[in-house]
């Protein structure tokens, strides 16, 4: 049996048997079936199951989701989509929320945007965060203007402020930590209070904690570094030997520091580092100081052991990275190295010009001594032209003295 009640133009059905109403439809297939639009008048809210799944209240706010801004009071400008979303917020606005409990702490915040499941889940006053993914900025509660894009991103950032970090698991550790940048998968994955960090790449700066100041672009670059500051590290896998070393940079594939203040360019397989100029040092007389000639000349250089040699390049590789590469070289890396082996080098001992220079009092800086068990020894080249020139000279000097006695002789 069906009811027909003509009320102005509109007709409402009712299905005596199925108890279905239709509004504007004679046929209805619900319990309410609305043929045309719907007006709601006010702050209105629709429920399901006496649970509230809509609601527009407010200015400007719209909720959709169970309980999804449902302590809202005088926030304005809001958008809340997803179970629970903006459940808490009562007065911040301009956010956009959506996915499942995001934003769900969120009160008085404000200009925030959340989107994926947890997404700054307690964020309660934070300001101006950009949450894109699930479970990013999740633990966020005071923290203001970080951008977070991917899966756990900055999820455990709490009050650390002005952040960016892009991808999966990228700044996951980070609490207070402040004007980081991370790029690529677990970029800067643990660090928590270090500061203007900025890592782009797969694992790079990893291990990073509390470390500052850090740049690192490439693959796993600066992956070792816990709580070193200034470092530089551009290249796939070129890092430190140690998580504390300071102010040094790795510039190429692998290439590897092994103490502070230091700057190392390309791997054990780089057969040539130049340009169009010679290297030049500084060499001001305004900023030396102590200045004494003292330079021992032909009683250094007559003591030097010049010899020929070849690099054991797979002891020098342990020795810069005792984890190695870690079964990821490619065999043109393995043929390079193997070339590089076969090299015929001309040049001194570095232990041995040390121990001469000790010998004769002379603090030579032409060999760059180790600074850590795990730096090696090294020889600076362009110092021995001060030691020869000494040596030229004093040799002169000899040649005219016997020039000298030889006239003498002759005259005689």
């Amino acid at each position: 049996m069906k009811k027909l009640l003509l009320i102005a133009t509109t007709f409402i059905v009712i299905n005596v048997t199925a108890q279905n109403v239709g509004i504007g439809t004679t046929t209805p297939a619900f319990k309410l079936d609305v043929n045309g639009n719907l007006n709601i008048k006010g702050d209105s809210s629709i429920y399901i199951s006496g649970t509230k799944v809509l609601s527009i209240n407010g200015n400007n706010n719209l909720f959709i989701g169970i309980s999804a801004g449902i302590a809202n009071t005088t926030g304005n400008k809001n958008i809340g989509i997803g179970a629970y979303s903006f459940y808490n917020n009562s007065a911040g606005y301009n956010n956009a929320a959506i996915g499942f409990n995001s934003l769900f702490s969120n009160t008085t915040g404000y200009r925030n945007t959340a989107s994926g499941c947890n997404a700054l889940f307690l964020n309660t006053t934070g300001t101006d965060n950009i949450a894109n993914g699930s479970y990013s900025l999740e633990y966020n509660t005071t923290g203001s203007y970080n951008t977070a894009c991917g899966s756990m991103s900055l999820f455990y950032n709490t009050t650390g402020s002005y952040n960016t970090a892009n991808g999966f698991n990228s700044l996951t550790n980070n609490t207070t930590g402040n004007n980081n940048i991370g790029i690529g998968y677990l970029a800067l994955y643990s660090n928590t209070i270090g500061v203007q960090n900025t890592a782009c790449g797969w694992s790079a700066l990893y291990s990073n904690v509390s470390g500052n100041n850090n740049t690192a672009m490439g693959i796993s670059a600066l992956s070792t570094n816990t709580t070193g500051i200034w470092n530089t590290a551009m290249g796939v896998s070129a890092d430190v030997s140690s998580g504390n070393d300071t102010n040094s940079t790795a510039l190429g594939h692998f290439a590897t520091i092994t103490a502070s203040n230091q700057m190392r360019f390309g791997n054990s397989s780089i057969t040539s580092i130049g340009g169009q100029v010679g290297w030049t040092t500084i060499s001001d007389a305004r900023v030396k100081t102590n200045i004494q000639n003292n330079v021992p000349g032909l009683d250094f250089i007559l003591k030097l052991n010049p010899v020929t040699y070849t690099i054991d390049v797979a002891t020098l590789d342990k020795l810069l990275r005792p984890d190695g590469f870690k079964n990821t070289q490619t065999q043109e890396e393995s043929n390079a190295k193997t070339a590089k082996s076969k090299i015929v080098y001309t040049g001194f001992i570095a232990q041995d010009v040390e121990a001469t220079a000790k010998n004769i009092g002379y603090d030579f800086s032409g060999v760059d001594a180790p600074k850590n068990d795990k730096d090696l020894y090294g020889i600076r080249y362009a110092e021995f032209v001060v030691p020869l020139v000494k040596a030229i000279q004093e040799q002169q000097i000899q040649i005219e003295q016997l020039k000298k006695e030889i006239e003498v002789l002759k005259q005689k």
